[in-house]
């Protein structure tokens, strides 16, 4: 792991934690004088993934240098998390990964009594009035594997042209339907036309990631400033999520370290444990594998593995 932000990193952590938004804390607003769609960047959602910090430094200095004609909020989500991730610089990045519970995987009723002591239940709580302005919305992410990149489209709506330049050619479909609870970038927006799109940006620490999420942003920018109408300039392979893996208890082992995007075939074993072995239903591809053990029941709560039908390539 990466044991410490640069310099320029870290001031820019610094600005975003001690802004606030109408008393919400970690909350950045870049204003523009002209009427346009506000964009909503949401870094660190999961506290262990920093790459969102070089997208919000390169919009901070393009507002400083009058460069950026719209209205831009950026956020720190998982504030509490990643403030530790980056106090304690744990070699182990998965330890600040979130606080109490993933906040990726957030209840559908958040002000449900339940939840009331849960940190990033509150912590969403209080972001919800941020995130209902957003019209347009990117929310950055890093993975553990090292992956290709790829768009995971939150509510199967994103426009592909808004994505040119930004070299991705992987596409993630109808995976908010399918996991557990839901992501925090569900709640964005104020209705169903809310564009929303998370980016995997790479594996966590790399220089290369924080290079690309810098990359995103200022594509985007312009993508969206070009108002391209005309589709996109890129042909991607769509991953549409058609199964979620949930472990029955944590006697459940992965019988194998299943790589992204891998092929796989129905009828192929997955896991076995104290009850029936867990096999795949379809032909299709594995996606976002946990570890192949599970120590405690806490652990298996979320998704193990996805599995996509067979991919497609599409354009608009």
């Amino acid at each position: 792991m990466k044991s410490s932000l640069s310099k320029a990193l870290l001031e820019t952590f610094l600005t975003i934690r001690d802004s606030d938004f109408e008393g919400v804390k970690g909350v950045l607003i870049l204003k523009s004088i002209k009427k346009t769609p506000v964009i909503g960047v949401t870094i660190c959602t999961h506290g262990n993934e920093l790459c969102g910090l070089a997208a919000a430094e390169y919009l901070i200095e393009a507002h400083q240098k009058g460069n950026l004609n719209t209205t831009v909020f950026i956020v720190i989500n998982n504030l509490m998390a990643v403030e530790r991730q980056i106090n304690q610089a744990f070699d182990d990045s998965s330890k600040n990964r979130f606080v109490d519970i993933n906040m990726n995987r957030l209840p559908d009723n958040l002000h449900e009594p339940t939840y009331a002591e849960t940190y990033e239940v509150r912590r969403a709580v209080e972001l919800l009035p941020v995130w209902k302005q957003f019209k347009y919305s990117l929310d950055f992410h890093s993975t553990t594997q090292d992956c290709e990149s790829m768009l995971i489209d939150i509510n199967n709506n994103f426009p592909l042209h808004l994505a040119n330049g930004f070299g991705i050619k992987k596409l993630i479909k109808n995976i908010t339907a399918l996991q557990v609870g839901k992501p925090a970038s569900a709640y964005y927006g104020s209705g169903g036309d809310t564009v929303t799109c998370a980016v995997e940006c790479g594996q966590h620490y790399k220089e290369e990631t924080f290079d690309f999420a810098k990359n995103v942003i200022e594509k985007f920018l312009e993508n969206l400033k070009e108002r391209n109408d005309h589709g996109t300039n890129q042909r991607y392979e769509e991953y549409k999520i058609s199964r979620a893996i949930i472990f029955p208890d944590n006697s459940y082992e992965l019988v194998d370290t299943f790589m992204n995007f891998a092929k796989i075939s129905k009828g192929t074993l997955l896991a076995k444990g104290n009850g029936p072995n867990i096999d795949c239903d379809i032909n299709g591809h594995t996606l976002f594998a946990g570890r192949k053990k599970f120590d405690t029941y806490e652990e298996i709560q979320e998704e193990v593995i996805f599995i996509s039908e067979p991919v497609k390539i599409v354009s608009e």
